[in-house]
Parts: structure tokens; C-alpha cells; sequence
């Protein structure tokens, strides 16, 4: 059967945005202007909540860095144990000093320092963190993007209380928001998800 040229189709109507749907748009456009560099630069220009987070990335670094030296291995299971716990107090301190003086690797040198100035509450509200580990970065050997999934675990450590690794529990959406958040450079978009422990889940 052959069709009636004369019949047309009827127009389809426009599909019209909801006031919501452009709403978010308009944000995530100026979000995206204000995105921070994906370097060393941008990493660190928030602040860290806590001492213990910006600690346990240095040992990390520590880890893939350090050559076998009895001193480093046994300062680094010292420190791993400290940051565990959360030790703190002067003798703690002390013993941080005097590892650091022992201490062959900047990294594990770096993550003693952070773990006096969490113990000293003297981190300038989280900011001299970022000024030594900006240093830091600067003097390794290895490019900087080598370390750049230890930073984002890290920093979602820091930013909401649990490492970035999907643990297929009711917290994965958070994981995979600050995930999305952070690699796009949206990193004052990702600490504003907020430690999950003040959240109602």
C-alpha cells in the first residue's frame, strides 16, 4: 500500500530542559572555569583535615622510594604503627625527631614532620602540609604522576574517611563521586562531599 503524499507526520514537539537540568549546567560550567591544575600545584592547594592523611601519603611515597636500609625499614614500620593508632603526645614527638635525624629518605623524613605538626597542632589549619609536600614533590626523582593514584587516595581519606578503592559497600557512590570530582580537577567540589561519618547513609 502506498503512502497518501498528501498526509505529513506530525511534529514532534521540542524537547524542553527542566529549569533543574540547565540549572546544573550553568554550575558545572563555572565549576569547570575554576578547575585547579592536575599537578603538584593543584594537589596541594587545599588544605588537609588531618595530619595522619598527609603522613601516611609520604610513607607511602616512602614505600616505592626507599632502598632497602635497615634504619628506613625500621623507622618506616615505627611510623606506619603511629599513624595506625593515631599516637600522639611529647615522648612520640621526641621519637619523631630523633628518627628523622636518622632518617635517608625525604619521604619518610617528610611523613615524621607531618606527624609532629599533627601531634603540635601546628599545621597552619592544614596549609604547611601542602608547603612541604609541594617540596617534596619537587626534589623526587620519579615524575610526579607516578605518585598521582597515592595522592588520590590520600586525599579521599583526608576529604571523606575512607580509601578511593570501590569496596562494593553502601559508601561506593561517595568513592566514585570524590573520584570523578578529584581527576577532573574539581578538587573543592570533592572535599565538599564531607567526611561519611557525619552523613546519614
Amino acid at each position: 500500500m502506498t503512502k497518501d503524499p498528501s498526509r505529513k507526520k506530525p511534529k514532534r514537539r521540542p524537547v524542553v530542559e527542566s529549569q533543574e537540568a540547565i540549572d546544573h549546567a550553568a554550575l558545572m560550567a563555572v565549576l569547570l572555569e575554576n578547575k585547579l591544575s592536575n599537578n603538584a600545584q593543584g594537589w596541594f592547594e587545599l588544605p588537609w583535615r588531618s595530619g595522619w592523611n598527609a603522613a601516611g601519603l609520604c610513607l607511602a611515597i616512602s614505600d616505592r622510594t626507599t632502598k632497602f636500609n635497615l634504619d628506613d625499614v625500621a623507622i618506616s614500620t615505627a611510623l606506619r604503627g603511629w599513624i595506625l593508632m593515631r599516637a600522639s603526645g611529647g615522648l612520640i614527638y621526641e621519637r619523631a625527631e630523633s628518627m628523622r635525624l636518622l632518617a635517608k629518605n625525604a619521604s619518610l623524613s617528610m611523613a615524621l614532620r607531618c606527624l609532629q605538626l599533627e601531634i603540635a597542632s601546628s599545621s597552619g589549619g592544614g596549609h604547611v602540609y601542602n608547603d612541604l609536600l609541594k617540596i617534596l614533590f619537587q626534589d623526587l626523582e620519579e615524575s610526579q604522576y607516578h605518585f598521582e593514584g597515592l595522592v588520590l587516595d590520600a586525599r579521599c581519606r583526608d576529604a571523606i574517611g575512607v580509601a578511593v578503592q570501590l569496596q562494593n559497600d553502601e559508601n561506593d557512590r561517595f568513592r566514585r563521586a570524590f573520584k570523578i570530582a578529584w581527576s577532573g580537577g574539581l578538587y573543592h567540589a570533592a572535599y565538599a562531599i564531607g567526611p561519611l561519618s557525619k552523613r546519614k547513609i
